[in-house]
């Protein structure tokens, strides 16, 4: 016995069998895809192995050599199963064919999805085929019923004689004839598939040579996150950059309302130097909501480190301020550029104007620019913008009315967050939205900009802007760094932003939740805030279209059907309640 394969004499039919534990936990692991771990898989085989040696005892008897084979096994897995790789091995010994490929996706390892599961994706919904192939279905039904009225015609009349006696004389009996009919029909329609699909395969391939194989999935994808929420993010830097990578897997319909008031480094010189405004937030979101091929992202983000007048440029700042001079327009050189790296979703500027960001310190002292407002080091007691009356785009005030959800953060407090809505008319818009808003607190403090600033003082900051009831959500970092980390952090000035042991007086809700990036202690991971999120967006509407297109990304298996019926149920209670308390009064 190994933990390949388990001979044993079967009495029912009098041969001998054999029995492959790790075998079995494939074709579990097949089923189940994200338990690919090499621990689970010990386990599971070590499980599959306990049920075939039984039936093996069972069998043949003899609890000794039951323990005996059970014992051999755990030190097996426990010496081969720690660490597992993908396997492709063939016992032709024992005739055992045992395939088993994984490939790895954000640390996990899963199945690649076979031929069939990708056929029937075309048919989920929203893929918008199912429609087409009935239409396809209905016309070869017409064309069936037109040619069976030109065959009975008498100048076709001899022919379809002939096809009647080929049948009879090939079946020899009537009562086949119907059977033998379905057969052609399912031929056919066979070979109109097929051919369907190797056309379309020819065609993708000539436009878009690499997605030949996964059209499908691509198709899919797009599908279901054209039909996601309409999120509207307003900030900049990179707590932006961290929010919209990981909010684009769940939605198409995002759009970024970016500050566009930076005077430093590569985007303060080509404001100065060319009077276009000041594109390195704007490059950065491109880039968080791009859906190109990474030498393409990699490109817009290099920096040149060469000893002449480029230096400190980058790339995608020079890309979108030639293109600015090209169009004439700043809003259309955005425009162009998200074509150009397939952007899913919107970057808007929150103005067109060249404003400058100010700052009155608690001292009383006044700082001029964003970069020094970001670096002052003194406690900020309000900021304002030179000129006070700035307007804002027609696209984002749209864009805030039609929200789904309003995010506020993460990102520089002062200078990529509540300078937006230093912009009168998106302050007002925001204020006007049912939208819900949700403010991301940032995981710990900037130094020059918020030195000791505690979760408080950045409810007060925002407070400012807005009043505390317009706020319906706080989402904060629940996660401690490690001993290690939190002294370095400490040693070079920076402080964790926790909710812990704070008493508010916030009519919202204050939500905490892991979200620190394991990479980066000083910002959010990307995927956590974005499921965080995805779960106040099911709080607040929860419905059947927005459940399946928040969660269908992979397919239908991280569906939660009983939860969302749970929170439908809940939903209908308390307006059922609301109702009857109405009634009442």
């Amino acid at each position: 016995m190994d933990c390949f394969g388990i001979r044993y004499y079967d009495p029912r039919n009098g041969i001998r069998r054999i029995a492959s534990p790790l075998l079995c936990c494939c074709k579990t692991l097949r089923r189940n895809p994200v338990a690919t771990r090499p621990k689970a898989i010990a386990r599971r085989t070590y499980s599959c192995t306990v049920a075939i040696l039984r039936r093996k005892e069972a069998y043949n008897g003899g609890q000794k050599g039951y323990r005996r084979s059970l014992k051999s096994t755990q030190e097996g897995l426990s010496g081969c199963l720690t660490c597992v790789e993908p396997i492709r091995q063939i016992r032709q010994k024992d005739k055992i064919a045992l395939q088993y490929d994984g490939v790895r996706k954000g640390g996990k390892r899963i199945m690649e999805p076979g031929k069939t599961r990708k056929f029937v994706r075309w048919l989920y919904p929203g893929m918008r085929v199912k429609r087409w192939l009935l239409l396809a279905v209905l016309g070869i039904l017409l064309i069936s019923l037109g040619m069976s009225l030109v065959l009975y015609v008498p100048s076709f009349r001899g022919f379809y004689a002939f096809w009647r006696r080929f049948v009879f004389a090939f079946l020899g009996q009537y009562h086949l004839l119907v059977p033998f009919g379905l057969f052609w029909i399912v031929g056919g329609a066979a070979l109109i598939v097929w051919g369907l699909q190797r056309m379309n395969r020819s065609i993708i391939g000539a436009l878009a040579p690499e997605r030949e194989k996964d059209a499908v999935e691509v198709i899919f994808k797009k599908r279901q996150l054209a039909k996601g929420p309409h999120v509207v993010a307003l900030g900049g830097g990179h707590g932006l950059y961290t929010l919209l990578h990981g909010l684009k897997e769940y939605t198409a319909n995002i759009t970024a309302v970016v500050t566009v008031f930076d005077d430093g480094g590569s985007s303060g010189r080509i404001r100065q130097d060319m009077g276009v405004l000041p594109p390195g937030d704007i490059r950065n979101c491109l880039i968080a909501l791009a859906d190109t091929e990474p030498l393409m992202r990699d490109l817009f983000q290099y920096r040149f480190g060469e000893d002449n007048e480029l230096k400190g440029h980058s790339f995608g700042n020079l890309f979108i301020a030639a293109l600015t001079r090209v169009t004439g327009d700043f809003q259309r050189a955005i425009l162009e550029s998200s074509k150009v790296l397939a952007v899913r979703g919107r970057v808007l500027p929150t103005t067109l104007e060249n404003v400058l960001l100010k700052a009155e310190c608690e001292d009383g002292t006044v700082v001029c620019g964003e970069s020094n407002v970001g670096s002052c080091g003194k406690r900020i007691k309000r900021i304002f913008l030179d000129p006070p009356s700035v307007t804002t785009t027609p696209e984002v005030l749209q864009a805030l009315e039609e929200a789904d959800l309003i995010v506020l953060g993460p990102g520089s407090l002062y200078t990529s967050v509540l300078c937006n809505l230093a912009v009168e008319e998106v302050r007002q818009a925001i204020l006007r939205s049912q939208a819900p808003l949700v403010f991301v607190c940032n995981v710990t403090t900037q130094p020059g900009e918020t030195d000791g600033y505690t979760f408080f003082d950045h409810l007060q900051a925002v407070f400012q802007f807005l009043p505390p009831e317009r706020v319906n959500y706080v989402l904060v970092n629940g996660e401690k760094p490690e001993e290690e980390v939190l002294q370095g952090l400490l040693a070079s000035g920076v402080e964790p932003v926790l909710a812990e042991g704070v008493e508010w007086d916030f009519p919202g809700k204050v939500l905490e939740a892991p979200l620190l990036s394991p990479e980066y202690p000083t910002r959010h991971d990307p995927e956590k805030l974005a499921q965080a999120l995805v779960g106040i967006l099911l709080e607040e509407k929860s419905s059947w279209g927005l459940y399946f297109a928040l969660h269908t990304r992979d397919g239908f298996k991280n569906l939660k059907i009983v939860r969302l019926v749970g929170r439908l149920r809940q939903k209908a209670f308390t307006t059922g309640e609301s109702g009857s308390v109405a009634s009442k009064m």
